[in-house]
Parts: C-alpha cells; structure tokens; sequence
C-alpha cells in the first residue's frame, strides 16, 4: 500500500513547525544587532533597487530601522528584545525570530518567512518584486 500524499499546506505547516523549532540564539546584544544592521542594510538595498518604477517611495533608515513610505502607505521594520519587528496595513505587527535552521527571520507564532510576508504586503501597494538576497 502506498502512503497518502500529503498537501502543499501540510508540507508548509511541517516547515514551518522545524524553523521555529531551531532558533538562534545571539550569544550577546553585540551580535543580535549585527545580524539586525545586515537585515537593515539588505532590506534598504532591496527598496534602493525598486525606487526606479516606485517613484514616488520615500526610505527611511534610522538607528532603530527602516521606514518604507510608498504613496499614503507606510511599512516599517525594526528590532528588539531579540526580534524583528514589522508592521504594515494588510499584516499589522508581527514579531519575528532568528531561525539557525532555516538561516532566516521566521514569524515566532507561525513560522511564516518574513521575506514573504514582506513581499506580499508591498506588492499590495507598489511596483516590482524585492528580491533579497541571501
């Protein structure tokens, strides 16, 4: 007998569970915010390259994050305590943690990837893909 297949959600929720299963943890404040200024760094890079076909988008990086303004709508990424903070329209807050696993910042509720919960939203409002890079 074969085994049943499973879902495009099951396998998701599965990956999901094993991100959040294997968390980093930062060894001291220095190191968490060296990860978080390269978050930073590649997120204000990522918006550099779409400012061309958004030309109307405002970023904003400060010592505590970024602030991306397209239009009337406002995206801003932070961190602290040890995560990352997002907030935008569609998602509202959402912290996120550093998965050592997935090498990632995963949804500490969820395990949801905050690339792609990022990309989402910002399509929603904006022009062109963000295309992080790893």
């Amino acid at each position: 007998a074969t085994q049943p297949r499973r879902g495009t959600k099951a396998l998701n929720k599965d990956m999901n569970v094993l991100a959040l299963s294997k968390l980093h943890h930062f060894s001291n404040e220095t190191e968490f915010n060296e990860v978080l200024e390269n978050t930073f760094h590649n997120l204000h890079e990522v918006m550099n390259d779409l400012k061309g076909v958004n030309p109307g988008m405002v970023i904003d990086k400060t010592n505590d994050g970024i602030q991306i303004k397209v239009d009337d709508t406002l995206f801003s990424v932070s961190g602290g305590d040890y995560k990352l903070m997002f907030m935008s329209p569609e998602s509202g807050v959402r912290l996120y943690v550093l998965s050592s696993e997935a090498k990632r910042w995963v949804g500490e509720k969820d395990g949801h990837d905050f690339e792609g919960l990022f990309t989402r939203d910002f399509m929603r409002h904006a022009y062109g893909i963000p295309e992080f890079k790893r």
